[in-house]
């Protein structure tokens, strides 16, 4: 060997080695004819992945949609016991005649659910969340690597657990996961997604390469039946509030939006799917968005899903697919689970997040 030389290169999340060598050696038949070497030169390279810092935030649809019996087993259950034929456990508070909150309605479809040990939407989401907390911290390779927040929206946004690296709290704070309680009047327009990811979008700072805890990349991890429900018109979105931020004024009224956009229920109501446009402005600042379309089951004997769901049933997926950061959407029908697609979208963002350079 005449030389060897070593070059280190550090990445953001691996690391890399080349050894460059020469070498000359002496020959035995060239040399008859005048060349008594012969020069050898080469090159190997290995790399070794780093662990990336990554913070996790989970965006849970709780609107009452999401109280949709889990399964098909669990709709038949559920209609055999309302005397409506409703798959859906909505959720209630008791009022006096007024219409002040005076507690809970231990006699609505969402107790009635409970009581029956019929397991909706919710309830699932809810115990993927938590699974997803331990997988998380049981994939941590250095200490503090993955922080993780969760919150929920309906027509308002809720903080179930603010971002921490402690993945046992968060996961114990994740049990307050439940289905949004229905309005006084059951006006129903409870599903804003530009409240959500407006707001959402204002709590995620600017993410890093990964490479240090306090430049940690990002992941929206945002789950959804993705049918939007929300005023229009003259429509309000005031009522029972649930844990609306002071500060924020969700852009979820619009005047004359009946007439603009197709799928309006009518002039105070809109049914109609995603706008991609909220979720590009959050692509656009390096944050990755997973979506898991949670399939808004069909339920024919439902003269509303009839009118106004299944028209759109379609676009559903193909809207959420505009969301996602590609590589990023899943779907789940209920032969399947939800705590195994956030598992596989989990598992997706690290194979991202550890790619050598």
């Amino acid at each position: 060997l005449t030389n060897v030389s070593l070059t280190s290169t550090p990445g953001v999340s691996g690391l890399s080695v080349t050894v460059n060598y020469t070498a000359t050696i002496d020959t035995f038949f060239a040399n008859f004819i005048g060349i008594p070497t012969l020069s050898l030169g080469g090159s190997a390279s290995s790399a070794r992945k780093l662990p990336a810092y990554v913070d996790f935030y989970l965006l849970l649809d709780n609107s009452p949609s999401m109280g949709l019996a889990a399964t098909p087993t669990d709709i038949s259950n559920m209609q055999a016991l309302t005397p409506d034929s409703c798959a859906f456990a909505c959720h209630q508070h008791s009022f006096d005649g007024s219409g002040n909150i005076t507690g809970d309605n231990l006699n609505d479809y969402y107790h009635l659910a409970k009581n029956n040990n019929i397991t909706t939407r919710i309830d699932v989401l809810r115990s993927a969340s938590q699974s997803l907390t331990t997988t998380a911290k049981g994939s941590e390779t250095i200490s503090n690597q993955f922080r993780m927040a969760i919150y929920t929206f309906s027509d308002t946004f809720q903080t179930i657990a603010g971002l921490s690296s402690d993945l046992s709290t968060v996961a114990a704070n994740a049990n307050a996961i439940d289905l949004a309680y229905a309005y006084y009047d059951q006006r129903d327009a409870q599903t804003s997604f530009d409240t959500a990811l407006s707001y959402i979008n204002t709590i995620m700072p600017d993410p890093g390469d990964g490479s240090n805890s306090s430049a940690p990349q990002e992941f929206l991890f945002f789950v959804t039946d993705g049918v939007e429900d929300e005023p229009a018109g003259n429509g309000s979105g005031g009522g029972d509030q649930a844990d609306k931020p002071s500060s924020y004024q969700p852009p979820n009224t619009q005047p004359n939006l009946g007439n603009l956009l197709a799928g309006n229920v009518n002039s105070k109501r809109l049914i109609t799917t995603i706008n991609p446009s909220l979720c590009t402005a959050i692509k656009a600042r390096g944050i990755k968005i997973a979506v898991l379309y949670t399939t808004y089951l069909p339920v024919t004997v439902n003269a509303f899903y009839n009118q106004w769901v299944a028209p759109i049933s379609t676009s559903i997926p193909t809207q959420l697919q505009y969301c996602a950061t590609p590589g990023f959407y899943f779907e789940v029908n209920p032969s399947q689970g939800i705590g195994d697609a956030m598992t596989k979208m989990f598992e997706q963002a690290l194979s991202v997040a550890r790619l050598t350079k």
